[in-house]
């Protein structure tokens, strides 16, 4: 079997086109299986673990995990209070040296977190608009969803809504914290105390070197009667996380468990938003029953996060109060990904003249895992923060190789002081430990080429002698490969094989661009001003879908320059690769069809290069900036190289003209290769193949 050298190359770009359209699919579409042993189904409305179905929904949206008594449910209500406004909480929004990491607006209807915002990010680049993590959501029936709203309660069977109740507020604030205090009684059907509730933010200034984005949330029931009360609380969990990443939703709802076997680290499971939408109800994530303990949960974009831990007595984790945790669209509707968010129910018993405590931590941050595994903050690292991380990566990164090109990417930087020149840095490694590969990839590319020439008059004689019999004619000419010891695949494979081995790395980079919250609004020069997104040349007033093309790129934002230098780059150093010459036979009436195929490779590298121009169009310019940086001084070590195998060449003229194989002594026979073995498989079933084919037009 003849090999087909432009068959072989077009099968390694079109791999490589297959492989980064995968990692873009995969982005959109893939999302990471949940954990086994708590599998992803729908908890039927108004039915809680170990409960009767029997139960019928109130008039509000039925909770998981909480039961209602429909004969009684009018019998209790909560008492609201006046509605004073949003209170706030934490940094003054014109104060950029406060001791207080964020800025808090709290809702005393439902004692909720309305607003969110991270005094320390900006919302864009060079923007004094702080960072606004959590928003209030529109629902799609009744009032807006604001986040850590306690939405109902249910005391002895009996269920009120608690999401559009207003609770008393009060406010105590000191050197050592900010809090604010909300306070709501429940009463019976003759206005007897029930229940008071008693819920309180409290924030504490936190340095920027600590890394810590703490809030603490703590919650007591009292009971104000003479029997004890079994209590189920629902509690919603942070809305309006914004989507950072224009060509795919970049957002995960979290839940950490961990078996009894397994008390030292929880396990992780992270679910995409664009999933959670696509089900009508709600996605269990947790359920005291399955034997696990809850150690967290909460969501998050690629660069920020809000998490909820409740603990258990002096900040243990792992509480039993803990019943079920629900990843769920509040507004239910599979076109919309908005409204998605999280939820626990709480139990508890409550004495009588007794007193139930909740104390939760919320971290309310980046996603930095140097702030997650610092020595200081042991408790992040015990609760497994960092695992965020790793969710984020997705299932097309190898996750040591992302985590090398962070510390890579990070300790360059401490030596230069831009990310951008870190990456032309880490480009410059890269070549250099890839250089011996390439050198030897090229040269042997080079060492075959003459060698097909000096054969072209035997493969010529054989086409001849064999033109009516194309098995024959490709045992024939495999039988001279194997006499001269001409592996042309190999040759291929070995010329291949950098770029092969810098595609995981460029993977890697992309996620590490993608997802470190170090680089965000990092700027190289010129017009990049953030490493982490597309270029930006020439920034459009609105963004463009354009059929197909969107399909690729995603929506058009701006006019990007990087992609179109990186495409160009590509082009050239393709052009600078070693091609076969015509040999000059007297036999031969034309060109030879390594050259004839090598000129068929010069016409679509054009078209690859566009391929590869508009794949990337929208990705961030570090992943740019590093392959056409790379494709650069692919070109210089090819020039040099090259010029190498010149200078071996003319010294070669006054040696007999042996070639570049002139120094090299015979080898001794040796075993074929692993890609020696598939190939003669290959031609094997060609040959069969061709046989059968043979016999069926007889």
């Amino acid at each position: 079997m003849t090999v087909d050298r432009r068959s072989f190359i077009q099968a390694m770009l079109w791999a490589t086109a297959a492989f980064f359209l995968f990692i873009l699919v995969s982005q959109r579409y893939l999302v990471p299986r949940t954990r086994p042993g708590t599998p992803a189904e729908a908890v039927p409305a108004g039915q809680a673990s170990g409960e009767s179905a029997d139960a019928a929904p109130t008039s509000r949206p039925n909770i998981p995990g909480v039961t209602s008594s429909p004969a009684t449910t009018q019998a209790l209500r909560a008492v609201s209070a006046e509605d004073i406004g949003p209170v706030a909480l934490g940094a003054p929004p014109d104060d950029p040296k406060s001791p207080y990491r964020m800025r808090l607006e709290l809702s005393p209807r439902g004692a909720a977190i309305r607003t969110a915002t991270l005094t320390d990010y900006a919302a864009k680049y060079a923007s004094d608009k702080r960072y606004e993590l959590l928003q209030p959501e529109k629902g799609s029936e009744g009032p807006e969803h604001v986040s850590l709203a306690l939405e109902t309660i249910t005391v002895n069977l009996q269920t009120i809504p608690l999401e559009d109740a207003v609770w008393q507020v009060s406010r105590s604030d000191s050197e050592e914290e900010q809090a604010v205090r909300f306070t709501l009684d429940v009463v019976d059907g003759e206005d007897r105390p029930l229940l008071r509730m008693i819920r309180e933010y409290a924030l504490q200034p936190q340095s920027v070197e600590s890394g810590r984005h703490d809030l603490a949330v703590n919650l007591s029931l009292e009971n104000l009667t003479n029997e004890t009360l079994d209590i189920r609380l629902a509690q919603r969990g942070p809305v309006g996380i914004r989507q950072e990443y224009s060509r795919a939703d970049d957002r995960y709802v979290y839940t950490a468990v961990s078996p009894s076997s397994e008390a030292d680290l929880p396990k992780l499971n992270g679910v995409a938003f664009r999933k959670i939408a696509s089900n009508e109800k709600a996605l269990t994530e947790y359920k005291r029953d399955s034997g696990d303990h809850f150690w967290w949960h909460g969501a998050g974009n690629k660069y920020f996060t809000f998490l909820t831990v409740p603990l258990d007595g002096a900040d243990g984790e792992r509480p039993d109060c803990v019943v079920q945790a629900d990843a769920l669209d509040l507004n239910r509707k599979n076109e919309s990904h908005t409204g998605v968010t999280t939820r626990l129910v709480l139990r508890a018993s409550v004495p009588p003249g007794g007193t139930w405590e909740s104390a939760q931590t919320c971290y309310v941050g980046p996603n930095d895992k140097e702030s997650f595994l610092r020595e200081s903050n042991a408790d992040y690292a015990r609760r497994g923060f960092a695992e965020i991380l790793g969710v984020q990566y997705g299932s097309c990164a190898f996750g040591w190789l992302t985590n090398l090109m962070v510390w890579l990417l990070d300790g360059l930087h401490k030596a230069v002081p831009n990310y951008g020149v870190a990456i032309i840095v880490l480009v410059i490694i890269v070549r250099a430990l890839l250089h011996p590969l390439t050198r030897k990839g090229q040269i042997n590319m080079v060492r075959m080429q003459e060698r097909m020439g000096k054969l072209q008059p035997k493969i010529e004689q054989i086409k001849k002698l064999h033109s009516n019999d194309k098995v024959r004619l490709q045992q024939e000419t495999m039988r001279v490969y194997k006499e001269e010891g001409i592996n042309p695949a190999s040759s291929m494979f070995n010329s291949c094989l950098p770029m092969v081995i810098q595609m995981p790395i460029w993977i890697a980079l992309y996620t590490s661009l993608a997802n470190n919250i170090q680089m965000r609004h990092q700027p190289f020069v010129l017009w990049i001003h953030d490493l982490t997104a597309p270029d930006a040349l020439i920034p459009f007033s609105q963004s463009y879908h354009v059929p197909l093309l969107s399909s690729l790129t995603g929506p058009i934002e701006a006019f990007n320059l990087l992609p179109i230098l990186m495409g160009i780059t590509m082009y050239l150093q393709q052009k600078l690769m070693p091609r076969p010459q015509t040999p000059a036979s007297p036999r031969s009436t034309g060109s030879s069809p390594q050259f004839d195929q090598a000129a068929q490779m010069q016409k679509m590298m054009p078209v690859m290069s566009v391929f590869f121009s508009l794949i990337l169009y929208a990705m961030p310019s570090g992943l740019n900036l590093y392959i056409m940086t790379s494709s650069l001084f692919g070109m210089l070590e090819q020039y040099y190289i090259r010029k190498h195998i010149r200078k071996v060449k003319e010294q070669d003229k006054g040696a007999g003209g042996a070639g570049i194989d002139r120094n090299r002594p015979p080898r001794p026979p040796r075993p074929p290769s692993w890609l020696a073995r598939k190939f003669q498989q290959l031609q094997k079933r060609a040959e069969e193949a061709q046989r059968v084919q043979g016999r069926r037009k007889q």
